[in-house]
């Protein structure tokens, strides 16, 4: 059974028992049904392979239309039916009547609000603003869904209503506040703008100032280190007992080096770690002049130790041995020339055994140590008349003068006391006096010569 004979089996079992039928609706399926078996009938006679085309148009009356496109040149004998073209529905003219009216009565609203852009403030002689845009309505298959689910269509004139009741309902406040917020926000932006470009102005100045730096320091640093700050001469300034090429010689200044860059600091400490000297100051001068500032020990007392007289400074420092074929001090490192001392006072001291000393190192024996003290706090007076010295324990030692006078001073303890005694003594007795004891500040004892 052919798909027309299926609908049209179908359409006779819808129809009412009484061979009419009820509606428009199923008197068009009939129509359609009846039209079908028709063109097929036609296709069969003609004997054409091409299919009906079926136009979605829809006439006034609902009916659908078909059409069957043949060529001009059809089987032989037979005059072919013309080629007929689908035709696009007819669209309802819009209702510009109506929107007109609409238009009208918004801007009559415009007017009576005195809004900005309306006629009442264009003047009453100025012509009104008309949009040339083409109106549009809903119509087509778009308005058959909406009449059928019962809804509204809405139209531009009840769009443009919308938009002015929403309009009045804010005000001109909200025109005013849209305003300040768009000035607010192009304020903002500017702002940031401006914070951009001082941001990147900075950075560049920065960038600028840093290459200038870096080439200024590398320019400073290159004639700094040039030979016009190569140190020439250099002056040496309160040495007694070293000669000036030894003070350069533990200085061991580079000759290669810049006066601008020299670190002082170094020097200093090389100049110190030597055991005769015991401070020392380094200053440059521009171009090429140093001054060296030395602060030399004393040498004060020689104890034998190892076969040798060794020299120990008035603050305890082995010095040197001391030579008495040349009255010189000798370094047994090599590395300075012999100290002449020949014109200087070194006390010598006995009693002391087992003694090591060493170059450089500090003295270790506590009676030797009590010796210096003493040597250190006594009156200068007092000391200057001193000859030798003897010390075999802490306890017991004792001054001779030149004048033979023994001074048994003990242990190195109120030593202010002490030469207040010893002066008071010797000043009131000068000649008679042997023996002065001093170890009991409470108590001190002297003897004289007995006549």
């Amino acid at each position: 059974m052919s798909q027309h004979n299926r609908k049209r089996h179908t359409l006779r079992s819808d129809a009412p028992a009484g061979g009419r039928l009820s509606d428009q609706g199923s008197r068009d399926r009939l129509r359609e049904s009846r039209r079908g078996s028709r063109d097929s009938r036609q296709r069969k006679v003609l004997g054409s392979s091409e299919p009906l085309r079926r136009t979605s148009a829809t006439s006034s009356r609902g009916e659908r239309r078909y059409h069957q496109g043949s060529s001009a040149t059809g089987h032989t004998g037979r005059v072919s039916q013309p080629e007929l073209r689908l035709r696009a529905p007819r669209r309802p003219r819009p209702q510009t009547e109506s929107v007109h009216v609409e238009r009208s009565k918004v801007a009559e609203r415009e007017r009576a609000a005195g809004r900005p852009g309306s006629s009442a403030h264009r003047g009453p002689g100025s012509p009104q603003l008309r949009s040339h845009a083409p109106s549009r309505s809903i119509t087509g298959r778009g308005t058959e869904r909406l009449e059928k689910s019962g809804r509204k269509i809405p139209t531009k004139a009840s769009v443009l209503r919308e938009q002015d009741e929403l309009e009045d309902s804010q005000g001109p406040e909200a025109s005013r506040k849209s305003k300040e917020q768009r000035e607010t926000e192009r304020k903002q932006v500017q702002r940031r703008n401006e914070q951009r470009l001082r941001i990147a102005k900075y950075s560049g100045i920065g960038a600028l100032a840093f290459v200038v730096a870096g080439l200024l320091l590398w320019g400073t640093t290159l004639v700094a280190n040039s030979g016009l700050f190569h140190p020439g001469t250099i002056h040496v300034q309160g040495a007694r007992f070293l000669a000036n090429a030894d003070v350069e010689r533990i200085a061991a200044i580079d000759p290669t080096s810049s006066t601008v860059t020299m670190d002082t600091a170094e020097v200093e400490e090389r100049l110190m770690s030597n055991p005769w000297i015991v401070r020392a100051d380094v200053s440059t001068h521009l171009p090429r002049e140093i001054t060296i500032e030395v602060t030399e020990r004393t040498p004060a007392v020689k104890v034998e130790g190892r076969g040798l007289n060794w020299v120990a400074s008035s603050d305890g420092r082995w010095l040197g041995y001391y030579s008495e074929e040349t009255s010189s001090l000798v370094d047994p490192t090599g590395i300075l020339l012999p100290v002449d001392v020949s014109d200087f006072n070194i006390i010598p001291v006995t009693g002391i055994i087992e003694l090591e000393p060493e170059w450089g190192e500090s003295v270790e024996d506590e009676s030797l140590q009590n010796v210096l003290a003493h040597l250190r706090g006594l009156d200068p007076q007092i000391v200057s008349r001193v000859l030798r010295v003897t010390a075999p324990s802490v306890g017991s030692t004792s001054l001779f003068t030149i004048d033979e006078v023994e001074l048994d001073v003990g242990r190195a303890d109120n030593l202010e006391e002490k030469s207040a005694i010893i002066l008071a003594i010797l000043e009131g007795y000068s000649g008679d006096v042997v023996l002065i004891n001093v170890r009991s500040i409470e108590n001190p004892t002297w003897r004289g010569l007995s006549r």
